[in-house]
């Protein structure tokens, strides 16, 4: 197996993940938040975050804002021996993101805001900043929204990486997905049943061989297509086969699911650098969801989620 390079993951779209726990909450109601939690966060940089969970070092690059810049190294300062911090500095305050958990109900809520920080200026120090970055084999995962009206120079900055031989992965929605899978030149494109069903044009079934059906005719401008299930799992496509895969077992208490699709990611990332196994992957991608979903992220070690999230991968 040639050995996968280092991972880099770019976010354009960063944010600060605001998590409110409160013990039961509905419309109207005044309640104490138990536990409030202020995480830097972002598809991008929670793949990161997944994979310094796992071991795996990582470079975090992408655009984060001037106005809390320093606040944000401070808080990701204990992940740093494996996550080494890249972002270009965009003018501006980095959006927040309001998460309401309603541990009572087994529920949560999210608010999202927009992301202003992409501009042709901070594009454009971010392309020659991702530029020094760039080496063959490098994997270089771009995840989270992009905005349309910046397309053109978004795409500049993936060609580069297409160019100089790096492994691209692909996780993100709307017509800047549409435009980047039509490219081609992909090593993984990730995301779930929704957004495949926008990326090919078609009402995919929410089944194993409506997705596998789906994912192959990508296989042409992608080498793997990671789709997931949601509590169903996930279905690996590739041009050696196609795997399905799902968690078995006693379930537990769903804490929020803020994040599992990244965590998918991570695992999967971490699953094949391990071993170039394509079922190898997807397991640990499942296995990473689902700790992710019952917070053994936080609580416990990738070891322990290993061995105690079972996961069954079968061929189709």
């Amino acid at each position: 197996m040639k050995e996968m390079g280092k991972i880099v993951t770019v976010g354009l779209s960063p944010a600060w993940d605001v998590v409110c726990e409160v013990e039961g909450i509905d419309w109207g109601e005044h309640n104490k938040i138990r536990c409030r939690i202020d995480r830097p966060a972002g598809k991008a940089l929670n793949i990161s975050r997944a994979l310094c969970w796992m071991g795996v070092g990582s470079i975090a690059a992408g655009l984060w804002g001037s106005d809390d810049y320093d606040r944000m190294l401070k808080v990701i300062a204990p992940m740093q021996k494996l996550v080494k911090i890249k972002f270009t500095k965009a003018l501006g305050p980095t959006r927040e993101n309001i998460n309401i958990v309603d541990l009572c109900n087994n529920r949560d809520m999210h608010l999202r805001s927009s992301s202003e920080l992409a501009t042709k200026k901070s594009l454009a120090q971010l392309k020659a900043d991702i530029s020094e970055m760039v080496k063959k084999g490098r994997v270089f995962v771009f995840s989270g929204s992009m905005p349309d009206e910046f397309f053109g120079q978004i795409r500049g900055i993936i060609d580069i990486c297409r160019q100089r031989g790096a492994k691209l992965v692909i996780d993100t929605s709307g017509e800047a997905m549409k435009n980047i899978v039509r490219k081609g030149g992909l090593w993984l494109r990730s995301g779930n049943v929704q957004e495949l069903r926008e990326l090919v044009g078609w009402k995919v079934a929410d089944s194993v061989k409506g997705v596998v059906e789906a994912g192959r005719s990508l296989l042409e401008r992608a080498e793997m297509v990671l789709i997931s299930r949601g509590e169903k799992g996930a279905v690996l496509v590739t041009r050696d086969g196609c795997w399905k895969g799902c968690f078995v077992g006693d379930k537990r208490d769903v804490f929020s699911t803020v994040g599992c699709g990244d965590y998918l990611l991570a695992g999967f990332l971490k699953g094949f650098k391990d071993s170039g196994r394509a079922d190898s992957a997807l397991k640990a991608a499942i296995q990473a969801s689902t700790g992710r979903v019952w917070r053994l992220d936080e609580r416990q070690s990738w070891e322990y989620v290993q061995r105690d999230v079972k996961v069954v991968i079968e061929k189709v």
